[in-house]
């Protein structure tokens, strides 16, 4: 008599109870003395910190058009300015990456030297002898900057209030200390991770979409991560081109594995059959040349340099774009606020990577258990010599047991669990394929009361416990 057989890919996930209503960047999680710059190796554009979902770069500071890149460090207060950190800042720049867009603030204390401000990618850097020289006014589409301050010790201490939708923020100086940068979001941390991702990482390295793979304008490409892709006319200004999109070795800020190479063609990515409401959407880019196109909702398609978008709303969606220099190109990062249900990208000389939906629920994750912290290939179960009840490994606080497996009247324990990998579009590196035994995660074990816990699963037959 043949047993029912039953293959089960779980990823659980642990929320707790969080509720917080900004981004907020304190340095006070740094070490003390951290240095960033020309001193730690740092060139222009290189990713530094994150703190509360904000990520942080180190870049050039402007003086008179000239480029310059000193150093930055974690200092402690001193005259009164700042609490706990602050950052000290010496002839260079620092862009900060909100989670999303909201109203946003800082605060400064400017011994001397000149500053620079952007706002959301927007224009040129701007330079001032110092912040309250620049008034009131607007730095980016929406964005109104004013500032209070008062005399301190030689120089000015005071609060740059940035209101409108900020998201991306570069402040640069010279003897310039900044501690406390806000984006008042109604996110805070909670962003939250990608509920559904394309990253190319499950795609074959070397495959390849659009003509030379026989696809017509309008042709199903794949599905990674739930999500269908779909390869689309590329506009090059008034020229329709049809040419391809090849998966190719992830280099510089892109990958880590594969990215997708972009070449005269379009991908839309459809989202409407997730059956969700997205908060956010975004994916990175590296542009070496030509033009692209975004459209969102259907909306008008934008031909141009993707950063020329920035502060438009396209399909009810919120775009914006915030770029580093990348060699002779640019790497840049487009954040999409709202509820995308279709999004359609192309390029020319165009690298494309992690395009990222975030949605309700929109906290993270305080606990999860996703297996990376095991090996591939590790197993358990009966064939191992486990018993019903047995640890199997504690991942991020969560012990995880084996039990039995319920069949009609009867309990099998005949079989294995196995860290595998992620199949079918299904999962991240590591998932667990269970095999006629259970899994017990032992959430009390944290001591945290929960509001959601969910979990990810692929059922191929059988039935579940």
């Amino acid at each position: 008599m043949s047993s029912p057989l039953k293959i089960l890919f779980a990823l659980l996930l642990l929320f707790t109870a969080t509720a917080t209503q900004a981004n907020t960047v304190t340095f006070d999680f740094e070490p003390l003395g951290s240095t960033y710059g020309v001193p730690a190796g740092h060139t222009p554009g290189d990713w530094i910190m994150a703190e509360d979902s904000a990520d942080l770069r180190v870049d050039d500071f402007f003086i008179a058009g000239v480029p310059y890149f000193n150093f930055s460090r974690i200092e402690l207060p001193f005259m009164g300015f700042g609490s706990g950190q602050i950052l000290d800042l010496n002839n260079v720049t620092v862009h900060t990456d909100f989670a999303a867009p909201g109203d946003a603030s800082f605060l400064f204390l400017d011994l001397g030297g000149s500053v620079n401000i952007q706002v959301n990618g927007f224009g040129a850097v701007i330079e001032a002898p110092d912040f309250p020289s620049l008034g009131t006014f607007s730095p980016a589409p929406g964005v109104v900057m004013s500032t209070t301050w008062v005399p301190v010790g030689g120089g000015i201490m005071g609060t740059v209030t940035l209101t409108g939708p900020v998201q991306h923020v570069r402040i640069g100086g010279q003897e310039l200390w900044i501690d406390d940068l806000v984006c008042n979001n109604s996110l805070g941390g909670a962003a939250g991770p990608c509920l559904y991702a394309v990253d190319y990482e499950t795609l074959p390295m070397g495959n390849t979409y659009g003509t030379p793979a026989g696809h017509s304008p309008g042709d199903w490409a794949f599905n990674e991560g739930g999500i269908d892709v779909y390869v689309v006319d590329f506009d090059a200004g008034g020229i329709i081109l049809f040419n391809e999109m090849i998966v190719v070795p992830g280099f510089g800020p892109l990958g880590p594995i594969k990215v997708m190479n972009v070449n005269n063609i379009g991908q839309l990515f459809d989202l409407a059959p997730l059956g969700i409401t997205t908060t956010e959407v975004s994916f990175e880019y590296i542009d070496f040349g030509g033009t692209e196109n975004l459209a969102i909702n259907g909306s008008v398609l934008q031909i141009g340099d993707l950063h020329t978008f920035s502060g438009m709303t396209l399909g009810g969606v919120y775009v914006s774009v915030v770029t580093w220099p990348y060699g002779a190109g640019v790497y840049g990062k487009v954040t999409l606020t709202g509820d995308v249900q279709s999004l359609q990208v192309g390029g020319q000389e165009f690298w494309m990577d992690d395009v990222c939906v975030k949605g309700t629920p929109v906290s993270p994750c305080d606990r999860r258990v996703h297996h990376e912290s095991r090996v591939l290939g590790e197993a358990w179960g009966s064939p191992f010599g486990d018993a019903p009840g047995d640890l199997l490994f504690v991942e991020d606080g969560i012990p995880v047991y084996i039990g039995e497996y319920q069949a009609g009247t009867g309990g099998w324990f005949y079989n294995y669990c196995e860290i595998t990998n992620a199949l079918l579009g299904f999962g991240t590196s590591n998932v667990m394929l269970i095999s006629n035994v259970v899994n017990l995660y032992d959430i009390a074990a944290t001591g945290l009361f929960t509001n959601t816990v969910s979990f990810e699963y692929l059922d191929l037959g059988g039935a579940e416990n």
